[in-house]
């Protein structure tokens, strides 16, 4: 049928989202950029966000955006802990 599309499967997206995560990993290690990696907390055994992190099947909600907002957060603190005074 013209105009309907279909979501890829859960596996394919996983796949697609675990390469994703390696590239930006690698190209934030050789930037000296942080990277918060979301699998720490959010992966579920099946490697998929876990139910209480996603409304759609695919991205992140509310709970998942607090979740983050959070860990970068505590990230700026590391930061700042580790920083000489001027």
């Amino acid at each position: 049928m013209i105009g309907t599309r279909s979501r890829p499967s859960p596996l394919v997206l996983l796949k697609v989202w675990l390469l994703l995560r390696e590239i930006v990993t690698r190209i934030c290690a050789e930037t000296a950029c942080g990277f918060i990696d979301c699998a720490d907390f959010a992966a579920g055994a099946d490697g998929c966000l876990k139910p209480e992190y996603v409304n759609d099947g695919i991205h992140g909600n509310g709970a998942f955006r607090e979740r983050m907002t959070v860990a970068m957060l505590e990230t700026v603190v590391m930061a700042e802990n580790t920083l000489d005074p001027i």
